[in-house]
């Protein structure tokens, strides 16, 4: 156990609770929803990827984690991809287990767009399974009480987790995000929440499209795919963007997040920002 996550409860809410999310058991599945707040939303007015990859990284780690139970699983990889158009009011998923296997479980979540039944992202995980000598400390399927919370979300949500992005905040003064760990950041394993690892990527591949296409551009990350390499546990996490390719309205950037406390990698993503975001024409 590192020196920020301790056996101390956290006195601020959870950053999984801070992002209010519904779920409930259908059946032997579970049905989830989350409602894209104004502080949940980029500049270009479409929802903030990484709130929804935390969605995803939650959702898909319950059904992974039920189906291994009581075996711990941890996130070893996600992807994610929306609608650059749609602006749902909320989403909701059903995640699946697409695979089960002796060393990793893969799942599947649909996003739909909770008031038009639209398809509006899709996003795929894979989770790895741990030693049976490290067995899962809460009950997966009580996963929805851990959920409530007397929050109220602010105007920017990242700006409330600390988490700053800028020209010069990676690694040897490159474009890219930095992020102090705080408790209520962490997981029950003792390190980062993998769902804060895809906020991270997300601002610091922001902080390169503002460079790239002006501060006040209409921008959004609409692709994004992060490898987790080394669990995050003392911080600051620091986050270096670098661009891989450029089109006219569209980057491709490589973000990789250090723990800068323990000098090692903790992640890769590949991720792609996009301008000019236009509402959907779909119905």
């Amino acid at each position: 156990m590192s020196q920020v996550f301790s056996e101390v409860p956290p006195t601020e809410p959870h950053v999984v609770s801070r992002l209010m999310f519904e779920a409930r058991s259908v059946g032997d599945e579970l049905d989830a929803e989350i409602e894209v707040r104004p502080d949940l939303r980029a500049p270009a007015g479409v929802p903030l990827l990484g709130p929804l990859a935390s969605f995803c990284d939650t959702m898909g780690g319950v059904v992974a984690a039920i189906s291994t139970f009581p075996v711990a699983v941890a996130t070893a990889d996600l992807g994610i991809a929306l609608d650059p158009g749609a602006r749902p009011r909320a989403v909701r998923t059903r995640p699946q287990v697409l695979r089960r296997g002796r060393t990793n479980v893969v799942t599947e979540m649909e996003l739909f767009d909770v008031d038009t039944g639209a398809r509006v992202g899709w996003s795929t995980m894979t989770s790895a399974v741990l030693s049976a000598d490290q067995p899962q400390i809460y009950d997966p399927r009580i996963v929805t009480q851990m959920m409530r919370t007397t929050y109220t979300p602010g105007d920017d949500f990242y700006a409330e987790l600390g988490l700053r992005r800028g020209p010069d905040l990676g690694r040897d003064g490159a474009v890219g995000a930095q992020l102090v760990i705080e408790p209520w950041l962490g997981n029950s394993m003792g390190m980062l929440h993998g769902g804060c690892t895809a906020m991270i990527a997300e601002a610091a591949a922001l902080a390169a499209g503002e460079v790239e296409f002006g501060a006040d551009a209409p921008i959004a990350v609409v692709d994004a795919h992060v490898r987790y390499l080394n669990g995050a546990r003392v911080g600051p996490i620091v986050a270096s963007a670098t661009v891989i390719g450029r089109e006219p309205e569209a980057l491709s950037v490589r973000v990789a997040q250090h723990d800068a406390g323990l000098d090692r990698q903790t992640s890769l993503a590949n991720v792609r920002v996009i301008r000019r975001a236009e509402p959907s024409a779909r119905p």
